[in-house]
């Protein structure tokens, strides 16, 4: 696959797409394509950027309640002696063995 151009089957490889998938994404205008003559091509820059526009990102607001929520699950952590790592401060002491 050439770095900044591919075909239709480049493409469907790239994206995990079957090529019917993407053919009727063509006619339906609803990915960039060149058409060369009959040949089809899809600029790696202009596919990155249509997967990044197209890409749904979660609110600020549902990211910030779900490292909250996280942050309270593992509130032992905080709690943690300042003499012991705290990947130890829930395993007992060698002397306590």
């Amino acid at each position: 696959m050439s770095a900044e151009i591919m075909t239709i089957k480049e493409l469907a490889a790239y994206l995990d797409l079957a090529e019917a998938t993407l053919y009727k994404k063509v006619s339906n205008n609803e990915i960039p394509y060149a058409k060369l003559g009959n040949l089809l091509r899809f600029p790696k820059w202009a596919i990155d950027q249509w997967v990044s526009e197209n890409t749904v990102k979660p609110p600020d607001a549902l990211f910030d309640e779900s490292v909250s929520r996280i942050c309270r699950s593992h509130h032992h952590f905080s709690e943690v002696s300042p003499k012991r790592p705290a990947w130890k401060a829930n395993s007992p002491d060698s002397s306590e063995l």
